[in-house]
Parts: C-alpha cells; structure tokens; sequence
C-alpha cells in the first residue's frame, strides 16, 4: 500500500483528517473494505495492555502511527501464523497414535502401513505408533484375540505387546488372544519368539499347530494342536470335522475362560462333525453334551 494511504489511515484513526483526507479514506475504504477492517483491528487493538501500558498508538505523532501499523499487522500476522502451526502440529501429533478397536459383531480385517494384516475378533484392539516423519515402528499392542499376517522384512522384526507376553517375528501367520488370566499364542505358520517376564527362557514356536499358554500366575503351557481348529474364529464358527471331543475341549479350555470336564473318558476319541458359533462356546458345551448324552461341566 503506497505510504500515503498509510499516513492518511493512522490520522482518520486518529480522528486527526481533514475533511478531504477523509473523503479519500473513506472512498479506499469502499475499495479494499477487508485491508481497511485489518488495519483498523491493528490500530484499536489493546496488545499486552495492562494498568500500566497504554493503547499502542496513545501519545504518538501520525507518522509514528503509520509505523506501529505495519508493526502491529506484521504481528497480527505472525500470531496467526503461529496459530495455524501450532493446530496442525497438534492434530498431527494425535494422528501419531492409531488405535482400532472392533466394536462389531463381525471380524474387522486392518491392514497395517507396513503391508501386514490384523483380524480382529469382537471387543479386540490394536494401536500402534508412527514416527514424527510417518514411518512405522513394527510394533503394536493389543487386547483380545487377534490374528496376524506379517509381511517379511528381516531387517525389521515385528512385535506383538500382549500384555504379559510378547511375540517378535519376521513373518508369519499366528493368533495372540489376550483374556483375563491368561494370554495364548497359536502358530499357523512360519516361525515366532514369544517372551515374557513371568517364563525363562523365550518359547519358540516353529511348527504349525504350536502353541503357548502363559497364565498371569506365571504358569505355562507348550503343545501343538490342529491350527485349523484355533483358526477357524476367524470366520465366526468353529469347523469341528474330523475333531475329536478332545480337541474340541481342548480348544474350549485354551481359548476361552472356560473349564470344560467330561467325567466319562470314552468320550474322548469320538469324533465330531460340523460347525457351531465361535462367540458362543458355552452353546458349544450344550451341544456336545446332547450329542454324547453324557454330563459335561463347564466352569
């Protein structure tokens, strides 16, 4: 804005213009009606004014005027300036910390930036942090169960944070399933490190099927079970063909927070047929004790 203009704004302001400088201020003002609305903001505004300050421009000739209006809309400029930084950095802090948790009926299927997948069964979550610059760590933590599909990067080992446990692997497919007493790890496939600080030393899982138990009470159990059975949640039923009611209890006891007992172990070596709801296992309990007419418990 030529200086002019500047000088004759400071005076209008100041109510210090003639009739005819006036006429020309306000014909600018008709003109640039929002640079006129700023200038006049930056010249009543009462910055850091306290008992002691005085208005910016009280007590200063014109030509000192026109001077503090370029100082102060240089400083509105930068405190809006600032503003806008500060949000974004903000928001973009949040955007740092991603969290799913499955609040539906149904499995929820997560690809993570690293190409790996995640399934989450009901009520389970996953969060994982990324860098300032939008790298991701490898790392998650979850709650409930969930099974992973990791993408191979040997360069960058995958952890899984359980809680109790942890799970490091290069790239493999395995569930974690995260209860109350205790958290499970079952391997469909490739190879993982589970540690934790309640076993010594790390349990490795190599062959599909295997399978740890760590209780909260620092208890552990090691065995290899059918993978397909464990994994069959995922689609929201459990296949029982070709299981025995072994299996099936087996199943029962290591993954839910169930204590199925058959007190007649004939029963044991029958084999079953069909399908049931996973997110129902007492349903499942019911139903083994119709078909085998024999007293089961669940606790």
């Amino acid at each position: 804005m030529p200086d002019k203009i500047e000088n004759l704004l400071a005076k209008s302001f100041a109510k210090e213009a003639s009739a005819g400088e006036q006429a020309l201020v306000n014909r600018w003002q008709k003109e640039h009606p929002e640079e006129y609305e700023s200038y006049r903001k930056a010249y009543f505004a009462d910055f850091f004014e306290t008992k002691t300050f005085r208005r910016p421009f009280e007590g200063l000739a014109p030509k000192e005027r026109k001077l503090s209006i370029r100082v102060l809309v240089k400083m509105a400029a930068v405190f809006a300036g600032l503003m806008v930084v500060g949000a974004a950095l903000y928001f973009y802090s949040q955007s740092l910390n991603v969290r799913y948790v499955n609040t539906t009926a149904y499995v929820q299927h997560i690809v993570l930036p690293d190409g790996s997948e995640a399934y989450l069964d009901k009520q389970a979550s996953l969060r994982y942090k990324k860098s300032f610059l939008g790298n991701f760590s490898r790392r998650v933590a979850m709650s409930g169960r969930v099974f992973f599909h990791i993408f191979r990067d040997t360069s960058h080992p995958f952890t899984v944070d359980a809680g109790i446990l942890k799970v490091k692997v290069l790239g493999t497919r395995f569930t974690v399933n995260r209860m109350a007493t205790k958290t499970q790890v079952v391997l469909t496939h490739g190879k993982v490190m589970v540690s934790s600080g309640r076993i010594t030393p790390p349990v490795i899982l190599q062959k599909t099927g295997d399978q740890v138990i760590i209780r909260n009470n620092g208890t552990k159990k090691e065995n290899n079970v059918k993978a397909s059975l464990y994994a069959s949640w995922m689609n929201k039923k459990i296949y029982l063909n070709e299981c025995t009611v072994k299996e099936v209890v087996d199943m029962l006891n290591d993954s839910y927070n169930l204590k199925v007992t058959i007190k007649n172990p004939e029963f044991l070596s029958e084999k079953l047929y069909g399908s049931a709801p996973s997110d129902d296992p007492k349903l499942i309990v019911e139903a083994l004790s119709q078909i085998l007419h024999t007293e089961i418990k669940s606790e």
